[in-house]
């Protein structure tokens, strides 16, 4: 049944092809992890929490960029860890920079849009945006280091780039001239300067770019 509606979502749209092909990964990565967890029953969101800081504390990327973006904490009990939410609030924006200049997409985009004051009150529940300063220069440094990592050529990434060119422009349009050139050369420095952005795929021009940085949740089955 996932099979045809799989084909189905394919042949309306070719450039979706890349997204099916996403979705039959998915699967696979989800049976076998589903095998190497069985019998390990899943530890409570605090748990998986502190595993989640233990590794971005020792230094792991996708880690870092999961917990400063604050994917980690369920939004349906938040309240159940003020005094973790206290932990992040003063450790987010120096991991955030962390996985950002240690070439996390993700992370690039998250401060982005995090200092970025449109979409401060677009996401005005994301908590990254709630630790970092709103610096309209700072965003669009990081939407051009981010943008400057895609393949403008790839019509897979054509929505993501009308997107960010959107909020560039926009950005654009309220500050000086000089503030834009000030921004831009920032952007340039970093590409000399902060790791590649490494996007999932990278090397295939047929799947558009997964930036969502991925640690496996057997991880959490291996730590029990």
């Amino acid at each position: 049944e996932l099979s045809s509606e799989r084909n189905g979502l394919a042949s309306k749209h070719p450039y979706r092809e890349a997204a099916v092909a996403f979705m039959k990964g998915a699967e696979k990565i989800a049976m076998e992890e589903a095998a190497h967890c069985e019998g390990v029953a899943i530890p409570p969101s605090s748990v998986r929490i502190d595993y989640w800081r233990r590794a971005a504390l020792s230094g792991n990327v996708a880690a870092m960029t999961a917990y400063s973006t604050g994917r980690i904490f369920p939004p349906r009990d938040l309240l159940e860890h003020l005094d973790a939410l206290k932990t992040y609030k003063a450790e987010a924006a120096d991991m955030a920079d962390g996985a950002a200049k240690s070439g996390s997409p993700d992370a690039v985009l998250a401060l982005a849009n995090a200092h970025n004051p449109n979409e401060r009150v677009a996401i005005g529940t994301s908590l990254l945006s709630q630790v970092v300063e709103s610096d309209p220069k700072e965003a669009l440094a990081l939407y051009e280091l981010y943008r400057s990592s895609l393949v403008d050529h790839n019509p897979a990434y054509a929505q993501q780039l009308r997107r960010l060119d959107a909020k560039m422009a926009l950005l654009e349009a309220q500050m000086p001239g000089s503030t834009v050139t000030e921004a831009k050369i920032e952007a340039a420095n970093r590409r000399g300067t902060w790791k590649p952005l490494q996007f999932a795929d990278d090397h295939r021009v047929d799947v558009p770019p997964r930036t969502m940085t991925r640690v496996s949740p057997s991880a959490f089955c291996d730590a029990n």
